[in-house]
């Protein structure tokens, strides 16, 4: 028998602590095979506060399809195990149709849990949720010279890369709030995202973000904000009641490989989408050049890639027919020149 809970958490969300939170429509019904299962929309839960706990058949279906495609990518997410549909009526903008997706991952742990009990310093518990992570997912942290900050290290880490896979494939979440990152490095709570179509750097996905906070060449930076909240969090595990300067430096240390960490996984992947399978100087700047003349002429940023890969090396560079989709010839032609030199 499953015997369901929904997890109280805290956090911040468009850069303002909100202070207690917690799962109001997300009910955990257990673990199957290393897997938690969780019903998103089920009903109320003790944290739905004003909501009514419910999901719509709408964002359901979206967050199934978005999640296996970006496991599919090879982009680390919670999964969707199923929709099932209701014929009840809930209003959000209008009346729409209720429905339920069950999920799966092996742990839906967030940053907003650790900012919970640290916000309350409930210092024993907020030990009792690191060791738990370290047991079940970070076993190597356990045997480190500092288990907690080897922990984070590790989920500073996966969220560096599992970003900048999200700005490699034009992937933008519109939500980044802390209590919407897990620990784990997943993709999670699929709200208001969208991917790129026409190039745009700062494309914004989320109608409800007038300023751009979340937009997409703010993620990597607004990430590495929320791993910074994490470290906040995380003082007083490392700080063993005595020495909170000396904790702060070792955090602050750990969180400034985030952006070396990004760069090398945005860098390496990018190489991979023109083709290159070695390092050279002077790729860098090619990348650049390209997103910022797609950019100028909002060029479809998946089409565009995907149409690359039947470029002809050999071939007359006024005769590639991706030349026509970008407004200055004269420059993308020179960029195209120099792709080619670079491929050969």
């Amino acid at each position: 028998f499953a015997n369901p809970i929904a997890t109280v958490y805290s956090g911040h969300q468009f850069g303002v602590w909100a202070g207690q939170l917690g799962d109001g429509r997300a009910i955990l019904l257990g673990e199957i095979a290393g897997q938690e299962l969780q019903l998103k929309g089920a009903g109320k839960t003790h944290y739905s506060r004003m909501g009514d706990g419910r999901a719509v058949l709408r964002s359901s279906i979206r967050e199934f399809l978005c999640s296996e495609a970006m496991h599919n990518l090879g982009i680390p997410t919670t999964r969707a195990l199923a929709v099932v549909g209701s014929k009840l009526s809930v209003l959000r903008h209008t009346l729409e149709t209720a429905a339920v997706c069950s999920r799966l991952a092996p742990s839906f742990i967030r940053i907003g849990h650790f900012e919970h009990y640290s916000s309350l310093q409930n210092i024993s518990k907020l030990k009792e949720l690191a060791d738990l992570l370290i047991l079940e997912h970070y076993p190597s942290c356990s045997s480190a010279k500092i288990p907690y900050l080897e922990l984070f290290k590790n989920i500073s880490e996966r969220n560096a890369v599992l970003v900048a896979q999200w700005q490699a494939v034009g992937f933008c979440h519109g939500v980044l709030n802390s209590d919407n990152i897990s620990v784990l490095g997943l993709t999670m709570d699929y709200g208001p995202f969208g991917f790129l179509d026409q190039f745009q750097i700062d494309h914004i996905c989320n109608h409800s973000d007038q300023g751009g906070r979340y937009a997409y060449h703010r993620q990597p930076q607004i990430m590495h904000w929320n791993m910074a909240c994490l470290a906040s969090a995380m003082i007083p595990l490392l700080a063993d009641k005595s020495d909170e300067t000396l904790a702060q430096v070792q955090l602050r240390s750990a969180l400034e490989q985030f952006p070396v960490i990004y760069a090398q996984t945005w860098q390496s992947l990018f190489r991979k989408k023109l083709g290159f399978t070695t390092f050279q100087e002077g790729d860098i700047a090619l990348i650049e050049r390209l997103l910022q003349a797609m950019h100028d002429s909002k060029v479809d940023f998946t089409n565009f890639f995907r149409s690359l890969g039947k470029l002809k090396i050999d071939e007359s560079i006024t005769q590639n027919p991706l030349r026509d989709k970008f407004v200055d010839r004269d420059s993308i032609d020179q960029w195209f020149g120099d792709y080619v030199d670079r491929l050969k």
